[in-house]
């Protein structure tokens, strides 16, 4: 749907060079507008690539370059806005915002960049009343109703974040679209599993073209810690959808570690990554033994610190400590995993009743302070608290 929505939009965006006027359809709406010189579309459609890359500079000049001819477009103004707001320019967006709604005070597209720049900066009231008013600009569009029953939901007020979508959907009637969409977010917000799925694939139904919309909102519900709606979502989406890294999260995040690993065995791994990607992929869940197998032949294609420190880790799941200590050990200072490295090989060093050297490491490690303390996130990555045991494990006083 966010495709074809797009693809709608685009043929009403942009600059022109006459001043015909041209009937369109834009988010099912019959709407008049003036002409699209090819340039401008050209210089739309970069900088909406420009946007999926987060190339956001290049994006800007580009949709600057879609709005340099006679006449200004509302929609590229208010993606223009977005993008001015992505690279720290706000009040540059506010000035390309107000002007879109100078041009149409009902713009739908303005409203909603209005409600998603605040809503970036938390400004949830200011959200909230943009996104009423893009629910209201545009009779027939539902993106709107959406993200101001979403804002609700974030700002507390579950009871008319639900009125907002019943309405939506008792709008969009049965078998619509609207409908499908809201008792979507209805299932999604109330974390109804079977209705997840059953909204889910009646918007695929009604909807083909919608796996990206519905991929997008599956990475929203699990970066808001309910990976198992996630993947009810993912269920309804086909899996040749280019999602695997979403789904190896998603499974993941949920603990269902078999799963991951008979999935790394029956899809192509070049999308999930590299060798020591898959390595670290099969680490996370639970399967040192392949992760080890792997990051020693990532190593054998080239020594990084990553894949000894990765290596390392999975020997010490496997209980492997004269391996792991190996590893770890070649890990060099001013690595990105230096810190996560040593304070691993202290463990070990004191779990071998090696308390002397074990101090040793730390006693070095305090010393240097590296930079990179913010080492990789897998399920063997020592915690804050593990250095703690260990300073005291070691009769290593604290440093700080």
């Amino acid at each position: 749907m966010v495709v074809a929505l797009a693809v709608l939009f685009v043929t009403a965006c942009g600059a022109s060079v006459v001043s015909t006027e041209l009937p369109r359809r834009m988010g099912g709406v019959r709407r008049v507008g003036t002409f699209v010189s090819p340039s401008s579309y050209e210089a739309f459609v970069r900088a909406e690539r420009a946007m999926t890359r987060a190339e956001l500079e290049d994006a800007v000049y580009q949709y600057r370059y879609a709005l340099a001819g006679a006449y200004e477009d509302p929609f590229v103004l208010a993606r223009l806005a977005i993008a001015l707001d992505a690279v720290g320019r706000r009040d540059d967006a506010n000035e390309a915002l107000s002007r879109a709604l100078q041009l149409d005070a009902q713009s739908e597209a303005a409203w909603l960049a209005r409600g998603d720049i605040a809503a970036r900066h938390e400004e949830h009231a200011s959200a909230i009343a943009a996104y009423e008013q893009a629910a209201s600009a545009e009779i027939g569009s539902i993106d709107g109703a959406l993200k101001l029953a979403e804002a609700l939901r974030i700002n507390n007020s579950p009871e008319r974040a639900n009125a907002v979508l019943e309405s939506l959907a008792q709008r969009g009637g049965e078998g619509g679209l609207a409908g499908a969409r809201a008792q979507l977010a209805m299932a999604v917000a109330r974390d109804d599993g079977e209705s997840i799925v059953a909204s889910a694939r009646a918007v695929m139904r009604i909807a083909p073209m919608a796996t990206s919309e519905l991929r997008t909102l599956a990475e929203r519900v699990l970066e808001s810690g309910n990976a198992r709606g996630a993947l009810q979502l993912l269920s309804a989406v086909p899996d040749s959808a280019g999602d695997e890294p979403l789904r190896v999260r998603a499974l993941l995040a949920a603990g269902r570690y078999a799963d991951v690993e008979a999935y790394l065995a029956t899809h192509e791994l070049s999308r999930l990554g590299n060798t020591l990607e898959i390595a670290k992929l099969y680490l996370q869940a639970h399967r040192p033994a392949r992760a080890l197998e792997l990051a020693e032949g990532a190593l054998l294609e080239g020594p990084t610190p990553e894949a000894h420190y990765v290596a390392g880790a999975s020997a010490y799941a496997l209980l492997s400590n004269d391996r792991a200590a190996l590893h770890l050990a070649a890990v060099p200072h001013g690595a990105h995993e230096y810190t996560a490295a040593r304070t691993l090989l202290a463990r070990i060093l004191l779990l071998e009743g090696m308390q002397s050297e074990a101090g040793e490491v730390l006693r070095a490690l305090a010393a240097s302070n590296p930079d990179d303390a913010n080492s990789p996130s897998d399920a063997n990555n020592p915690s804050d608290a593990d250095l703690r045991a260990l300073r005291e494990a070691s009769s290593l006083p604290a440093t700080h």
